[in-house]
């Protein structure tokens, strides 16, 4: 009665920081019911571990990086429409991807177009750039509305893009440690418990999802020193999170074990 709300709290967490990982909605696609149970389940363990005295920092990791958005910003300048953007954002991006997706199937320009598009936002481009912030600050809008209904916040919505920059960094690394092999054109590491290799540079020279998440775990330890990463995602990703301690662990850092991939 005395405690009130801190009753049953501790301060076992005292100096110690906690990175959840949880929600990590797609630019200019719907929230859905699964990004709904990351989010939910996400936010109570971040509660339980601040209510346990850890330095809890919520991040959104965004999916706001790939070919796809070269795909939108094409889109957008051949058919999009400002009023409805405004209006309706995510349905009338949806829209655009849609349609850009079928009309490539059978015009191999408009494939072509999309990846310069993406390469040219990759390098800073003004106009690529300028479209990407603005389909980004449109979606942000609608999630904001959903997780204010949720009351649910996040510390840091950093994502797919801004972590890219840390790729060099890692790819030279891995190159010292004597960790790459070239298999068909593509760099890899192979992998302890039968696990496929890891790909951490395609045949045509870009990066995957492990090798920027792989970034990420490094930016995140140098930033925060945490003492648990953890990601709360679908259990679909399972292989995916065990390449990725794999991988640390190969780099020998001993804080692999502190990645924890908390599925569902």
């Amino acid at each position: 009665l005395l405690e009130k709300d801190r009753f049953g709290s501790s301060n076992e967490g005292a100096g110690k920081t906690v990175c959840a990982e949880f929600s990590s909605t797609n630019i200019a696609k719907p929230f859905h019911i699964g990004h709904i149970r990351s989010t939910v389940q996400g936010d109570a363990l971040a509660s339980i571990y601040e209510f346990l005295g850890y330095d809890t920092v919520r991040i959104n990791y965004l999916g706001d990086y790939g070919t796809q958005f070269g795909m939108l910003i094409n889109a957008y300048e051949l058919w999009g429409n400002e009023e409805a953007l405004e209006e309706d954002p995510i349905p009338e991006l949806l829209r655009l991807y849609v349609k850009y997706n079928k009309e490539a199937e059978t015009n191999r320009d408009l494939q072509e177009a999309a990846r310069e598009r993406f390469y040219q936002l990759e390098q800073g481009s003004e106009a690529e750039m300028k479209l990407w912030e603005r389909f980004k600050e449109v979606s942000l809008k609608e999630f904001q509305r959903l997780y204010d209904l949720l009351d649910i916040r996040f510390d840091s919505w950093d994502g797919e893009f801004y972590h890219a920059q840390f790729i060099d960094d890692l790819l030279v690394e891995l190159e010292e440690k004597n960790l790459l092999i070239k298999d068909e054109g593509a760099m890899i590491i192979p992998l302890d418990d039968d696990m496929p290799p890891a790909i951490i540079v395609k045949s045509n020279g870009s990066s995957t999802y492990l090798t920027r998440d792989v970034a990420t775990a490094l930016y995140r330890k140098r930033t925060y020193d945490f003492v648990e990463n953890l990601y709360v995602v679908g259990s679909q990703q399972s292989l995916h999170f065990k390449q990725l301690i794999n991988v640390i662990d190969k780099m020998g850092y001993d804080w692999a074990d502190e990645i924890k991939h908390i599925a569902f």
